[in-house]
């Protein structure tokens, strides 16, 4: 079945997105309040989502929530912090069973809403500060995820490589904030986040399954009605067009695998049939099984031992990333760039483009096999302005030609090489 959306506004800044399909038994439903990603309010509202999910004034325990969890068929509520662009997502989850398949019919869409909105309007704390001991358990958490980066060399490279190409823009901020902020949390910094959160968010609420939406909606526009809101209104700042000059960096770290990263520029943002071009290209480029980065790069020359491209649209970037040895480091950075030339060129040919295709619209087609994967197919349109269903864009991949596809390589631009290498440089080198 084609998945049906629907978008209603609730109140100032609130939206209610309805993304039905009748093959699922379970049911989900988010609330994301998305505000701008700035570094002073970072951290304290990363801690924000998990605080909140562990409790609140009527089921001030764990033990209470998870009792009232098990009496919803054993839903399963998570908090989490995201980030799309310039924007940082402060996300509040339940995965439910579809009341359909409940003993007695029971709402329990409407329940989980309910107290979804009990967790979010009527936490543990004072009104002014949040739980204390909460606090110190999720500050905690958070130093642990921001020093846990680096331990995943692959991710803490491209991280890098950002920081260094993107800085001064969102693009090089980090959703956790920084360690140093992190440290500062307190109770009543995190309840000064909690509140700004509440009034000054552009609130998105999504239900996705076959359940009752519109009881689901009734529920939430009754609850955020009490709220006192003064929604920000902000432009996001549209991402560098253009590469300044090359930059090449290497930092040294105990490592055995050194970690290359190429930062390009895509010449901005891209919507609609541009935007399903520039991924087309991408995937043809080193984001697919018969991508020529993968063919040549890494099977034909054994330069890397990986090699992906990524394509972040809303920071106008595209980062091609692989592991090697570092002695190989300038025969991959040659063949990667030579391959950016040939797409350039137009040097690929037909059956490759049309292979490239069947893996993109193989991949559409698995986004309806989950909740989570439809929900967030949609967030990320919505936030990125223009809403298709899967199908839209599988369309759109369709009408693709190999000409476009070089015009999208065409405005790659070289940026910034990145080398996260061992401590020692190979022949001695400095």
């Amino acid at each position: 079945m084609e998945q049906s959306f629907e978008r209603q506004r609730l109140g100032e800044g609130i939206f209610f997105s309805s993304i039905a399909d009748s093959k699922f038994k379970h049911s989900r439903m988010t609330v994301c309040f998305v505000l701008p990603l700035q570094e002073e309010w970072a951290a304290d509202l990363a801690v924000v989502p998990a605080i909140l999910t562990s409790g609140c004034r009527e089921l001030p325990s764990l033990a209470l929530l998870n009792r009232k969890l098990d009496e919803l068929y054993g839903a399963a509520l998570s908090g989490d912090v995201g980030r799309i662009g310039a924007n940082q997502l402060l996300m509040f989850t339940i995965h439910a069973l579809d009341e359909r398949y409940s003993l007695h019919q029971e709402p329990l869409g409407e329940a989980c809403a309910q107290l979804l909105c009990q967790l979010l309007l009527d936490p543990k704390g004072d009104g002014q500060s949040l739980d204390e001991k909460d606090t110190a358990l999720e500050k905690q958490s958070l130093l642990d995820s921001i020093d846990s980066l680096v331990n995943d060399k692959r991710r803490y490279a491209l991280m890098r490589c950002k920081q260094i190409m993107c800085q001064g823009e969102p693009a090089a901020q980090s959703k956790y904030g920084t360690r140093e902020q992190a440290q500062q949390i307190t109770p009543q910094s995190a309840g000064r986040a909690y509140q700004r959160m509440l009034a000054q968010a552009r609130v998105e609420i999504l239900y996705t399954g076959n359940g009752d939406a519109q009881g689901v909606k009734r529920v939430f526009q009754q609850a955020f009605s009490q709220v006192e809101r003064r929604p920000l209104v902000w432009e996001i700042p549209a991402p560098k067009t253009d590469a300044g000059e090359r930059r090449e960096v290497t930092e040294r770290m105990e490592l055995a695998q050194s970690k290359l990263v190429l930062g390009f520029r895509t010449g901005g943002k891209r919507t609609g049939e541009a935007l399903a071009q520039a991924k087309m290209m991408c995937a043809l480029l080193g984001a697919s099984p018969m991508s020529r980065l993968f063919v040549n790069v890494r099977e034909k020359l054994s330069l890397c031992y990986y090699c992906v491209a990524r394509l972040e649209n809303a920071n106008g970037l595209l980062l091609i990333d692989c592991g090697i040895e570092e002695q190989k480091k300038d025969q991959a950075v040659g063949e990667i760039l030579r391959q950016v030339k040939e797409l350039q060129e137009g040097n690929f040919t037909s059956q490759e483009l049309e292979q490239t295709r069947l893996s993109m619209t193989s991949g559409l087609r698995a986004v309806g096999d989950s909740l989570s994967a439809l929900e967030t197919w949609y967030l990320t349109h919505l936030l990125e302005g223009q809403v298709v269903s899967p199908q839209e864009e599988q369309l759109a991949y369709e009408a693709v030609d190999a000409q476009q596809v070089a015009q999208a390589a065409q405005r790659l631009q070289l940026d910034t090489i990145y080398c996260l290498a061992g401590r020692e440089a190979p022949h001695g080198d400095a």
